[in-house]
């Protein structure tokens, strides 16, 4: 199947497979949970002073790890997948909401535009982000429970609805790719 990837480091080449990092000595607990391997994005997330991270994308990724795990551990992990979507539109769609936010932090750390890159991938999750990101059952939340809309549990109860596959009032499909899968064509 074709699917389409924000390469937000601006790395990735024609022909290029993405695959997992393997022999991440990220201490024993990480280290069954992932057999020593990570994505990318994995290293990102779990090899990095978490208070270098942004905290709101750090505490999503952490509440969708901890979910998955205790409800979907049949699932391919986060942290072991490369992201895709299956349009140009959507990636187009992606890339705009990555490039704003590269411009207000570009001071930070000097980052690359990013690329659309065409990929070959086979197996897959498909989710919905716009529980992460956009959901407007934030207010039916708070109104159910006695929890903030930015506590820990709030994050859990929305990572829940993306593991399951519910559709949001607003979605925002992705796919987990499982690694690994190659670079067929860089767009942009």
């Amino acid at each position: 199947m074709i699917a389409y990837h924000v390469d937000r480091s601006a790395l990735l080449k024609e022909n290029q497979m993405l695959d997992l990092y393997i022999n991440c000595k990220l201490g024993n607990l990480y280290d069954n949970n992932f057999n020593n391997s990570l994505s990318s994005q994995g290293l990102y997330y779990l090899s990095r002073n978490f208070l270098s991270l942004e905290p709101y994308s750090f505490v999503w990724e952490i509440a969708l790890e901890h979910i998955r795990a205790l409800h979907y551990s049949h699932l391919s992990s986060r942290f072991q997948c490369a992201f895709a979507v299956e349009s140009l539109k959507e990636a187009k769609e992606w890339y705009d909401l990555f490039n704003k936010n590269l411009l207000k932090r570009k001071t930070e750390e000097n980052r690359s535009t990013p690329n659309i890159v065409k990929l070959e991938i086979d197996k897959y999750f498909r989710a919905d982000a716009g529980w992460l990101t956009t959901s407007s059952d934030i207010q039916v939340f708070e109104s159910e429970n006695e929890f903030e809309n930015d506590s820990f549990a709030s994050y859990c109860y929305f990572a829940h609805k993306y593991w399951s596959g519910e559709t949001s009032p607003n979605p925002s499909f992705e796919l987990l790719v499982q690694l690994p899968c190659k670079v067929i064509e860089v767009m942009k």
